[in-house]
């Protein structure tokens, strides 16, 4: 069995930071207690949309990226005009800015105001928002947001013309260019954030011949699962698996930690903004590289490190102490296999969905 160093700085990618330096908090029932909120209930998203709101007006810099989270939430805890309220000021704000870049995370306000829309029943006025959304020359990450939920939603026609339009913009305005893209670069982390691969899979629903691009991905596929899964579906052996636990600090507990002990996270961590985005691509290579490896992400939480630190009268800097707190983190269920589902909530404690957060190709 491989193991990261248990630490959450000198894990995997090394210390690499959170988003513009936002001082983020953990909500509640994210304590080091092992009490887990019920992430079901609309109580706890309340909650968690509360505390992104909050963190909006605090920390201006990622006020796009902490509105989208509380949007998100308020949509999971079924106040679906609370979320439309944020998302529109989102976009109206962006119209006033005149924020259209990739990186400014504004696009993705447009399908998650989509999804609002249609979650509430508001289907024309869904339908209008699309159209708009079609007429501005989206991002491939908006585009590729739109494939997703249509393609959820049942809708395959359109989801594939959401889909063709994202796979075209990544390989630099059309297909062809797609296709050379991915002869150079192909592996399972560029067809899952490319678009490619959700393509592939629409095609096939819709009963279409397998086109050159389609044919890559299927093949690209069928070796992670020969890879991970041995073929058919079923683990391999672990005389023939490697293991590899890599331990982090999840959105929000990078932060309090490099308050608490700086020597341990230093303050670069929180500065560069690149911590979660570099540990996702650190995963990807294990994954894609030599061998046949399966991640499992252990959580860390500066309150149970500083607990078991004083109970066992040692430094938090202690290799020994961290290794023995990810293995409780283990044994209390709190580990995660990598990558999540595409739908499944992310890996790196934000509310979003995995493919709307750490899994975007906005992220990387």
């Amino acid at each position: 069995m491989a193991v990261f160093s248990g630490t959450g700085v000198d894990v995997a990618a090394g210390t690499h930071g959170t988003p513009s330096g936002a001082a983020r908090v953990a909500t509640k029932g994210e304590g080091s207690d092992g009490q887990r909120a019920d992430r079901a209930s609309p109580e706890y998203w309340a909650e968690k949309a509360r505390v992104a709101e909050q963190q909006a007006t605090e920390y201006p810099d990622d006020a796009v990226e902490c509105s989208l989270e509380a949007a998100t939430a308020w949509l999971r805890a079924g106040d679906l005009d609370r979320a439309e309220m944020i998302l529109r000021r989102l976009l109206a704000e962006s119209d006033r800015d005149q924020q259209t870049d990739d990186d400014s995370g504004i696009y993705l306000a447009w399908p998650t105001l989509i999804e609002v829309l249609l979650a509430a029943g508001k289907d024309d006025l869904a339908a209008y928002e699309t159209e708009r959304l079609r007429a501005s020359a989206p991002t491939a990450s908006a585009s590729l947001a739109m494939a997703e939920l249509l393609e959820e939603r049942g809708d395959r026609l359109a989801a594939l013309d959401w889909a063709d339009r994202a796979v075209a913009d990544w390989g630099g305005g059309d297909l062809a260019g797609a296709l050379t893209r991915l002869r150079a670069e192909a592996g399972p982390f560029v067809v899952l954030t490319s678009g490619i691969g959700l393509r592939a899979n629409v095609r096939a629903s819709l009963g279409y011949e397998p086109d050159e691009l389609d044919r890559l991905a299927d093949r690209t596929e069928s070796a992670l699962r020969e890879s991970v899964l041995g073929g058919a579906g079923r683990p391999r052996p672990s005389s023939r698996t490697t293991e590899v636990r890599g331990s982090f600090w999840p959105r929000g507990a990078l932060e309090e930690a490099a308050r608490r002990w700086p020597s341990l996270v230093p303050a670069e961590a929180v500065e560069s903004g690149r911590y979660w985005a570099d540990l996702e691509r650190k995963y990807a290579e294990i994954v894609v590289g030599p061998g046949t490896y399966r991640v499992v992400l252990v959580p860390f939480d500066p309150d149970a490190l500083a607990a078991l630190a004083a109970s066992e009268n040692t430094s938090v800097e202690d290799d020994g102490l961290r290794g023995r707190l990810r293995d409780t983190q283990i044994e209390r269920g709190l580990a995660t296999s990598w990558p999540p589902p595409r739908n499944g909530p992310c890996w790196c404690g934000s509310t979003r969905k995995y493919k709307k957060c750490c899994g975007a190709p906005t992220a990387h």
